[in-house]
């Protein structure tokens, strides 16, 4: 036989003993990666619930006081007798404070005085004018010396009454640090009043692209961090949108139960739309991935399986995100069995155990 025979016949048959080595090898291998079970995760379940969905829009809104006024002097001069304490509760037309009025009082004393003057020409220039002996002329400069005496007298005590600064309405004033002596110009600030009314104002604003309200929409107004609702209604709205923002500045009107405040930062929340039926489930069992957001349903494994339950992925669509629940859609019905903690572990097909009781 031919050397390169041999050789050629010796190399077939390395090969061969050598393929047949590894194929045994790698039948060793599959047959000791069967004898592990298959892996599963244990998780917590809860079971889907029905229940309903109205629309809603939230907002921010700001509490605003129906009266609420910043008073000014109208006059100048020097603050004389008591001033009405911060934070006093004060009646309509109280005086809050005055300014020195000695000057102005000496006018008016002189200006009456030349009323009276007036008053009594002109009484005396009408009886000679009834006699026959007086003229008319005369009769009629007394009249008017009378009429230009009592509109000086007017001017001046509105002037003295401009010197008063009185509560225009019943209320409570704000902080000032006003005392007897102080100087005030012309349009200084003087305090602040809170009016006593029991219904206050809620403004917010809607964008274009939100379901408008319309006058006489119910409204909640809820406090961050405080419970309970406070409700209200539309009252009115600007007639043009905000170019910058582009939203609409809504009114509501609400009756304070003593929690709000002028200036309160509230969360307004209206109706929407109609009533739809959607589920409710945990939030824990909803699940994010490149594929969109679902659940994992848990489905009895086959016989002979090495966990009871196996995962199924199910899609879903999130309607509302109510405290620890979920609003959802998707093909899926009351009572069925999802995945909450530690569905994070699990993927579609893979073997499951139940670590806790059933929560409603």
């Amino acid at each position: 036989m031919k050397a390169w025979l041999k050789v050629v016949l010796g190399s077939v048959l390395v090969i061969a003993v050598l393929g047949a080595a590894k194929a045994h090898q790698i039948m060793g291998m599959m047959a000791f990666a069967e004898s592990f079970p298959e892996p599963s995760e244990h998780v917590e379940i809860s079971q889907i619930a029905e229940s309903t969905f109205r629309p809603a829009v939230v907002v921010g809104g700001e509490v605003v006081t129906p009266q609420l006024v910043t008073l000014r002097t109208q006059e100048q001069g020097v603050i004389s007798g008591d001033v009405v304490p911060a934070g006093a509760h004060v009646e309509k037309g109280q005086v809050l404070l005055t300014l020195a009025q000695e000057e102005e009082q000496a006018q008016l004393e002189a200006l009456l005085a030349d009323i009276e003057i007036a008053e009594l020409n002109n009484q005396r220039n009408s009886t000679l004018s009834k006699r026959g002996v007086g003229s008319q002329d005369a009769q009629d400069q007394a009249r008017a010396r009378l009429r230009a005496a009592k509109a000086n007298a007017a001017a001046l005590r509105a002037r003295i009454e401009k010197k008063t600064v009185r509560a225009p309405f019943t209320g409570t004033l704000g902080l000032h640090r006003l005392s007897p002596g102080h100087f005030m110009h012309g349009g200084d600030e003087v305090v602040t009043i809170t009016g006593d009314t029991k219904e206050l104002w809620v403004d917010f604003k809607v964008g274009q692209g939100q379901v408008q309200p319309v006058e006489g929409t119910q409204v909640s107004i809820t406090l961050p961090g405080i419970s309970g609702e406070i409700s209200g209604q539309v009252i009115s709205a600007t007639q043009q949108l905000d170019t910058m923002a582009r939203t609409r500045t809504y009114r509501a009107s609400v009756i304070n139960d003593g929690r709000l405040t002028s200036g309160m930062y509230v969360r307004v929340e209206y109706q929407a739309g109609n009533a739809k039926p959607v589920l409710s489930i945990k939030s824990s069992a909803v699940r994010a991935s490149a594929k969109g957001m679902h659940v994992f349903t848990l489905v009895d494994a086959e016989e002979g399986a090495d966990a009871p339950y196996r995962a199924k992925l199910v899609p879903v669509n999130i309607v509302y995100h109510q405290g620890d629940n979920m609003l959802i859609t998707g093909p899926l019905q009351q009572g069925t069995t999802v995945a909450t903690d530690g569905a994070f572990k699990l993927s579609d097909g893979k073997l499951a155990h139940i670590g806790g009781e059933v929560s409603e």
